[in-house]
């Protein structure tokens, strides 16, 4: 998924009873606070970024077991500055520091 984008995981299940289905954050830390909602059996994750990539959990349980799925996510992200550059005057020979 690109960086910035809405990310949605489903959880697509079977049985009777019907499973209920909690999702967590295996690795990485916890959900993102915020930004992170359950719609039915799915997760959603809006304006992804390079620090919800990871792996995702799944389960779906009722009164007779549970099953598990796990996914790993990506982020890409292209170039961009995580401190905007500011107009600097230089004289020749003189150096700039740029963080991107």
């Amino acid at each position: 998924v690109n960086r910035g984008e809405d990310l949605t995981l489903r959880c697509i299940t079977e049985g009777l009873p019907t499973p209920e289905v909690r999702w967590k954050r295996t690795s990485g830390g916890s959900l993102p606070a915020g930004r992170a909602k359950l719609e039915g059996t799915s997760l959603i994750i809006e304006n992804i970024v390079e620090r919800d990539a990871g792996k995702y959990m799944c389960t779906a349980s009722n009164s007779l077991g549970k099953s598990t799925n796990e996914v790993t996510v990506t982020v890409n992200a292209a170039p961009y500055w995580k401190v905007a550059p500011e107009g600097q005057m230089l004289a020749p020979g003189d150096s700039a520091t740029l963080i991107c």
